[in-house]
């Protein structure tokens, strides 16, 4: 895809893998394949796995709930959302998520402008096998994660949760 005037189909399971954390991640849509205005991908969350508290500085983040059960903190509010549900975090709030059901939840997020595709590729780590996320980060790959996170304007305020 060229530019995003580009029709292109990209079928389940297809796209570019990483964990980020125990989360699957699958690129769908990149801001080169936009001109910049947005990117997508696609979170396999596992039971009970939360996010840190963070804060974008330069992209606007759009959840829509596939399947599963999350509760979203943005801001001072909290929201229990399902499949179907669709939430908008603007930049410049605090949020994160945590699948609070007994299964995994995918989500469907987008990000806008496009360009954070940069830092997850940084952070990530390879996927050798999808169904068995690595071993968890290290306090000196947290270090590492927090430091790439700032140099895409991504404050994280603690570390992740499990």
């Amino acid at each position: 895809m060229s530019n995003s005037t580009t029709s292109v189909l990209i079928p389940t399971g297809k796209g570019r893998l990483l964990w980020w954390g125990d989360i699957l991640v699958t690129f769908k849509v990149l801001g080169e394949e936009t001109d910049g205005a947005f990117a997508v991908m696609e979170d396999i969350v596992p039971p009970h796995y939360a996010t840190p508290p963070h804060v974008h500085s330069r992209e606007d983040e759009r959840v829509y709930v596939v399947s599963g059960e999350f509760a979203f903190q943005v801001g001072n509010e909290t929201f229990n959302v399902s499949a179907g549900d669709y939430i908008n975090m603007p930049r410049h709030l605090v949020h994160n998520f945590r699948n609070i059901g007994d299964t995994q939840g995918i989500l469907l997020v987008t990000f806008s402008p496009a360009g954070i595709e940069e830092m997850f590729y940084e952070m990530g780590r390879d996927v050798d096998d999808p169904s068995t996320p690595p071993p968890p980060y290290t306090p000196e790959e947290m270090k590492n994660i927090i430091a790439i996170a700032a140099k895409h304007g991504v404050e994280i305020k603690s570390p992740p949760r499990s």
